[in-house]
């Protein structure tokens, strides 16, 4: 990432009074900001790019310096990446919905996928009311973490849903 130009200008005050400035590139944000992260891991870090400007005015803090400069800055990103990765593994593939995670859980281990009849009779013993059910694929398909394939099956009325871990693009 190039640091050389700084189009975005800002200032602020530290706690001795102390007015600290420093010029932040207008695509800075769109550079650490994660794409399509959900769920739990989405939530946690949806605010990086203020985290990631916070950080860069504790180390200029720290370093004794008025102005944010390019190793403020790259320390911070390189933080705040360290952060994102350590979320990513400590969370994995969690939605925040203990239903979806049961499921995907299970959709993961299935390389045929499962149906949703298979999935309210495997996963949760037939006690699944359909709306709960239906409330926790939704949030997989949201997050991009399964999808669902409409397969006929010979002798039935009507297509049949099978549910698959990981995203239909791929």
């Amino acid at each position: 990432m190039e640091l050389e130009a700084f189009p975005v200008a800002w200032c602020l005050v530290d706690p001795l009074g102390r007015r600290i400035t420093g010029l932040v590139r207008r695509d800075f944000y769109s550079s650490i900001k994660p794409v399509g992260d959900s769920g739990i891991l989405g939530s946690i870090i949806a605010r990086c790019d203020a985290h990631t400007l916070r950080l860069a005015m504790l180390y200029t803090v720290l370093s004794n310096t008025l102005k944010i400069g390019k190793d403020q800055l790259k320390a911070a990103i390189s933080f705040w990446q360290y952060c994102q990765r350590s979320a990513q593994w400590a969370l994995g593939q969690q939605t925040g919905n203990r239903m979806a995670d049961r499921i995907l859980w299970a959709l993961s281990n299935e390389s045929l996928g499962m149906t949703r009849s298979e999935i309210r009779q495997e996963i949760f013993s037939r006690n699944c009311a359909n709306i709960a059910l239906d409330i926790a694929l939704s949030a997989l398909v949201n997050a991009e973490l399964a999808y669902v394939k409409h397969e006929q099956i010979p002798g039935a009325r009507r297509k049949v849903e099978r549910w698959f871990a990981g995203n239909k693009q791929t």
